[in-house]
């Protein structure tokens, strides 16, 4: 028997996206599944198995939506898959397209499309509610002809259900095995210098950048990347000299520094594309930070309160834009340091039990085995 061929599509992903590559992508070719990955500004290769096409894109949004979306369309004629899966609403109208031509198609919403254009800044107002009008017309008519719709939490997954059948939620949770969970003891714990950590791209940092200044005896440790302009700003927090920033680094060199770390932290926003206060799953970084044993500070938003820090006592909920709030926070774990200990095992157990990967592996399978 042949196996099923599947091409998933991106015109604005990395070739190893966690979500794209390392989870989905790796979990199908387990399941003995033959795929292809069509993904921006990359060499052709084959990588663990998975074939990779690069297409030489304009990274632009404008450009992305006008010539990239329909180059990454035609390298995708040229694979003849039966199963499509598409990542960006860039290539939406390409995903009707593959279907008129009797392939089957999954649309993958890493967003919550409809309310995304309400979040960019440069777009001026009025262009804004066109974008959104012209997705709400494209999801009437044209969501529901999608033989799967995936989306990564809850609140978006309701408003796709208005309009489509076949909609499902699958979260980005850490992949987890014993080995990728970092054990140490409460005497080690207590041994470590004060160090706030955050990991990614670097933003929201105002908020902490101000408690940390009312705290004496702290370093905030930041690993990841952000525009010079930014840097600049941030940077002129008298706090700045509180900083130790890493740069990016590797999966290796992460676990080294959380082991060195006692407090994970990570501020986001309430906007429109995480449902305001109501909050996301489809944000990696907490449930990263969980794998490595540390107490969480972040943001209040319902969902990440509900679900993970009150139900495994794993952390804090602080509103990210008041700083006294924060402040309080990382005092607290700071001077109750046995609890934090207690907080970072609960964060490994609530992994363990239910925020992995393993757990979204099976609806992804469950998927791909209706369209065989």
């Amino acid at each position: 028997m042949n196996r099923m061929k599947v091409c998933h599509l991106t015109v604005t992903h990395s070739e190893t996206d966690n979500r794209i590559f390392q989870n989905e992508c790796k979990s199908l070719a387990k399941e003995g599944y033959d795929i292809t990955i069509i993904v921006p500004n990359v060499d052709n290769k084959i990588l663990e198995g998975i074939n990779i096409i690069g297409v030489k894109c304009n990274m632009h949004p404008i450009s992305r939506v006008l010539v990239g979306s329909r180059k990454v369309y035609k390298k995708a004629l040229g694979v003849n898959a039966d199963v499509y899966h598409i990542h960006d609403i860039e290539l939406f109208k390409y995903g009707i397209k593959l279907k008129k031509k009797g392939k089957k198609v999954i649309f993958d919403s890493h967003e919550d499309w409809l309310a995304y254009a309400n979040d960019i800044t440069w777009i001026p107002r009025l262009i804004k509610k066109l974008i959104s009008k012209y997705l709400l017309k494209l999801y009437k008519k044209y969501l529901n002809r999608y033989d799967a719709v995936i989306t990564v939490s809850p609140h978006i997954l309701e408003k796709i259900e208005l309009f489509t059948n076949h909609a499902y939620m699958i979260t980005n949770y850490p992949k987890y095995d014993d080995n990728s969970l970092i054990s140490f003891s409460k005497e080690d714990y207590l041994g470590r210098q004060n160090t706030l950590f955050y990991s990614g791209t670097v933003s929201n940092q105002e908020a902490i950048l101000k408690a940390i200044s009312y705290i004496p005896d702290i370093t905030y440790n930041i690993a990841g990347t952000f525009s010079e302009d930014y840097k600049t700003e941030i940077s002129k927090y008298p706090s700045w000299n509180k900083v130790n920033y890493l740069g990016y680094l590797t999966r290796e060199e992460l676990g080294v520094t959380f082991q060195k770390s006692t407090i994970a932290i990570t501020l986001l926003h309430y906007h429109a594309n995480v449902g305001f206060k109501n909050g996301t799953l489809g944000n990696t970084k907490v449930f990263d930070y969980m794998k490595y044993g540390l107490p969480l500070i972040c943001t209040d938003f319902e969902i990440w309160k509900k679900m993970i820090i009150d139900k495994y006592k794993c952390g804090i909920c602080v509103n990210p834009d008041n700083f006294h709030e924060v402040k309080q926070a990382i005092q607290y774990l700071i001077n109750n340091k046995d609890e934090a200990y207690e907080m970072g095992q609960n964060a490994q157990k609530a992994v363990k039990e239910e925020f992995n990967w393993e757990s979204q592996e099976q609806i992804l399978v469950g998927i791909y085995k209706s369209l065989e």
